[in-house]
């Protein structure tokens, strides 16, 4: 796990200021910085930055740390947001455990260097376009793109000559391995290298301002040939990795955070439509189909995808092929299908300034029901009416399994509820074959008295605050469903303790691993005994407390949610009241006020409805 005197140094080091100027464009202010807020629209800035290390809205009440910045405006957890401030200023990333993880600076200068090969080229890229000739140009122009886009998404060209771009590498001083390595080009069975992309339309997959992971090309129709795919894909690297990225990012977040779901398309060309027409919290997979690792990146972007396909037989079987990717990972997913012969980019046409509210009145499917569909499809059945109960029951079963990893007993109720009315069975059925699977065995793993040795220096868990022991505690005994899910919280990574972040880190990094139960066992065992007796102590005591009353755990997780949101109300009212110290203009000074009165009032209402204080 990442040690919590990393967490502290990446902190200190990481200077607030800069990092979200480089996102919203900052002008002081009296004691403060202030710019348009990123997370929702307006024209008068009410986004206020100070230097000690601290963010706050007075419009959309948005607050937090450069951690938790990253995280809501780039979807990264906070390992990742960690390890990104931990690159810039060239601090090596320390962890407290032997999983075998390192991060020296050799590899960040490697990363480093191919940031800003990939970096160049899109810059070489787009001047390219720029300066193309018409008929390069008339591809552009007749898919509709407007100045606006291609500014926005930073298209750019790649000319048809095989070394226009190793050359002007070169000439920059970069070596042919590390230009191989970022992608940009490619070797030849002689050994000489050349431009990965030629006569293309160039997608810049962009995953932060000046950040650029790799790119797309599409072949312009003129160049077209039989050996020539149409669309290639920068090559996996150590910046860019398709099973994780998603093409739009940077461009969706603010209308995500806004409308709170994610429309998940195919290709660069239907982002790029839709965001022409309206449509902005879009996003698309780069080339590759929809994986584990993207997933992840919508888990910490939003908690609704709408995901659309080709209604064609494919497409409802790639449907279905998803819910397991998405079961159990606190995202509801709804499916549009379209008909035969419509694309996004065609709706985009056809629809124009009205697509959006086309689109929100589309039939949806959810996630289960196309899950479902493909049972039955892959069965040979059309009709649910036509299965026999041989045949029910299987499919009943395989429901039952595809469902374990749902932790959320409401949420799990809910989806057999569905199911059982799809397939024309009573929901007890699938209670029955719940405990049937279950009876005799747990699925609780607990840890045995171990002699602990080789004991590392890690904050005594007796002394981290009472919200973070009870948290700790829930994640020990729930950490399938919420060690994931407290790294994914921009708020909860602000008000725990780095040593609390930093264990949950370990075990989010085990229950997500491909290691077997044995081995995750294992891992846990060691974190334990790196940890101290303290923690293996916490541990015992946690699972003491949830065989004792199954579900105490959890509520006690639900009413720390209500703990944290007034202890982030508390600290925010901090902060105000120390910068109403140092404010020198009026306008500052009222706006300071008015929202010291608004958290005073909203502390004490929250104070009021606190359950076990």
């Amino acid at each position: 796990m990442i040690s919590e005197e990393t967490i502290n140094e990446v902190r200190e080091k990481s200077p607030i200021v800069q990092i979200i100027g480089e996102t919203v464009q900052l002008q002081r202010k009296g004691s403060s910085y202030m710019g348009l807020c990123p997370f929702h629209g307006e024209k008068t800035p009410s986004f206020s930055v100070r230097e000690e290390g601290y963010y706050h809205c007075f419009g959309c009440g948005e607050s937090g740390n450069v951690f938790s910045f990253l995280m809501k405006q780039r979807g990264l957890s906070f390992p990742e947001a960690i390890q990104e401030l931990a690159e810039r200023s060239g601090i090596t990333i320390r962890y407290t455990n032997n999983t075998n993880r390192t991060f020296n600076r050799e590899q960040a200068n490697e990363k480093k260097r191919v940031e800003e090969i990939v970096l160049l080229a899109m810059k070489f890229y787009q001047y390219a376009l720029d300066k193309a000739p018409a008929s390069e140009k008339s591809y552009v122009q007749g898919r509709g793109i407007t100045a606006e886009a291609l500014s926005e998404f930073r298209l750019g060209y790649a000319p048809t000559e095989w070394r226009s771009l190793t050359d002007v590498l070169r000439k920059k001083g970069f070596k042919d391995e590390d230009i191989v390595l970022a992608g940009m080009a490619r070797r030849s069975p002689r050994g000489e290298i050349y431009d990965t992309f030629r006569g293309r339309l160039i997608f810049p997959v962009a995953t932060g301002p000046e950040r650029i992971a790799g790119f797309g090309g599409r072949i312009l129709p003129q160049h077209e040939d039989k050996n020539s795919p149409k669309y290639i894909n920068s090559p996996e690297s150590p910046i860019y990795h398709k099973s994780k990225i998603l093409y739009g990012v940077p461009h969706a977040t603010a209308a995500i955070r806004e409308k709170r779901y994610v429309y998940l398309v195919e290709g660069y060309m239907d982002v790029i439509s839709l965001w022409q027409q309206g449509v902005r919290n879009v996003l698309a997979t780069c080339g590759t189909a929809v994986a584990e690792g993207h997933v992840e990146r919508l888990k910490h972007l939003c908690s609704r995808v709408r995901v659309v396909f080709d209604g064609d037989a494919a497409g409802k079987k790639a449907a279905g092929r998803l819910f397991p990717l998405f079961v159990g990972r606190g995202i509801d997913v709804e499916v549009l299908f379209l008909e035969a012969g419509e694309d996004p980019d065609s709706l985009a046409m056809t629809h124009g300034s009205g697509l959006e509210a086309f689109l929100e009145e589309y039939p949806r499917l959810s996630l289960l029901e196309c899950y479902l569909e493909f049972l039955l499809s892959s069965n040979g059945i059309e009709d649910v009416q036509n299965l026999g109960p041989a045949l029910k029951g299987k499919l009943c079963q395989k429901v039952v399994e595809a469902l374990t990893p749902v932790q959320n007993p409401i949420e799990k109720d809910e989806l057999y509820q569905q199911a059982a009315n799809f397939l024309m069975v009573d929901s007890d059925v699938f209670k029955d074959i719940v405990g049937s699977t279950s009876a005799g065995s747990s699925s609780v793993r607990t840890i045995v008295d171990d002699e602990v040795q080789g004991l590392e220096e890690v904050t005594s868990v007796t002394h981290l605050p009472p919200l973070d022991k009870t948290i700790l505690q829930a994640c020990m005994v729930h950490r399938e469903e919420l060690a994931p899910a407290i790294l994914a919280s921009p708020e909860w990574c602000q008000v725990l303790h780095p040593a609390s972040l930093s264990f949950i880190s370990f075990m989010s990094n085990i229950v997500q691993s491909e290691m077997s139960d044995g081995e995750k066992k294992g891992a846990i065992q060691d974190l334990l005994k790196k940890s101290g007796r303290e923690w293996l102590a916490h541990w015992k005591a946690a699972y003491k407390m949830h065989n004792e009353s199954n579900g105490v755990l959890m509520k006690a997780f639900k009413e720390c949610e209500g703990r944290l949101r007034h202890e982030l109300l508390r600290r925010e009212l901090s902060r105000i009241e120390l910068d109403m110290t140092s404010a020198q203009e009026e306008d500052e000074r009222v706006k300071l006020s008015q929202r010291r009165l608004e958290l005073t009032r909203r502390i004490k209402l929250a104070s009021g409805n606190e359950v076990g204080g």
